[in-house]
């Protein structure tokens, strides 16, 4: 929880530099791609495991509930700008770095 703080400040700090109009390096869609293939099987090997450590054995039974579970996780990240859809980002994160901290 202590490193996503940390990258929420982050995250604040480039709010600010976007609201006070300093134009931000985003990553190429090339970069992204180059990254998309591991992250998704990282992403899904780690999902998978907290499942089975938290106890969910049986959710291969309950992908719809899971996946449910997930979409509101996750809500749409609109805006008509960056600094809009960064604004929603860090409400979202805020959320469940604080959900997380409740559980410790």
């Amino acid at each position: 929880v202590e490193r996503l703080r940390h990258k929420q400040a982050a995250r604040l700090q480039m709010l600010k530099e976007l609201e006070a109009g300093v134009m931000l390096n985003e990553p190429t869609p090339g970069q992204l791609a180059e990254k998309l293939d591991s992250a998704k099987a990282e992403l899904s090997d780690w999902l998978v495991n907290m499942f089975d450590t938290n106890g969910y054995q049986a959710w291969p039974e309950h992908l719809d509930g899971l996946k449910l579970v997930l979409y509101n996780a996750f809500p749409p990240i609109n805006g008509d700008s960056r600094a809009a859809k960064l604004k929603k980002l860090i409400q979202v994160l805020d959320y469940h770095i604080s959900m997380a901290e409740s559980r410790q």
